[in-house]
């Protein structure tokens, strides 16, 4: 193996690489809408060995055969590290006193500062919290918003 910068080799992993975050995040989004039958560990496996197929079986060269390749790597990666989760995070105890089961459970997503759950950035408050002495005075050049001081 030799190690030569190489502008199309880089491009084409790159390419590759934000492909796969991209997949992963599809795969998330799809994982929220679909009936939770289908978010069982053997489905969630099934799926991403058939998106690494997919990926794998994909022809040609370029750019979109790369990013294309990359969403389904991701999309296969992440369903099955979902199904590995799954299977082993219930085995795990709640309380860890080794370092093995502190690793194990910072492997499995046990201590992962990140919640399965999608929660959006900005979460807007919404209107039935707002006292009577709020206003939303509104004109034809910008909006204007006027808070009480607690």
């Amino acid at each position: 193996m030799n190690f030569k910068f190489n502008r199309g080799s880089v491009q084409d992993t790159a390419t590759l690489g934000v492909g796969a975050i991209a997949g992963t995040y599809v795969s998330k989004g799809i994982s929220a809408v679909v009936p939770s039958e289908i978010n069982e560990p053997i489905i969630k496996a099934a799926i991403g060995a058939g998106g690494i197929v997919l990926g794998g079986s994909i022809q040609g060269k370029g750019s979109l055969a790369n990013l294309l390749r990359g969403v389904c790597l991701g999309l296969g990666a992440e369903n099955i590290s979902g199904a590995i989760n799954g299977l082993v995070a219930p085995t795990l105890p709640a309380d860890s006193t080794t370092k093995t089961q502190k690793i194990a459970k910072a492997m499995f997503g046990m201590n992962s500062p990140i919640e399965e759950d999608y929660m959006p950035t900005f979460i807007p408050p919404s209107l039935d919290v707002w006292e009577n002495t709020d206003s939303v005075n509104s004109s034809n050049d910008n909006l204007n918003i006027a808070f009480k001081a607690a």
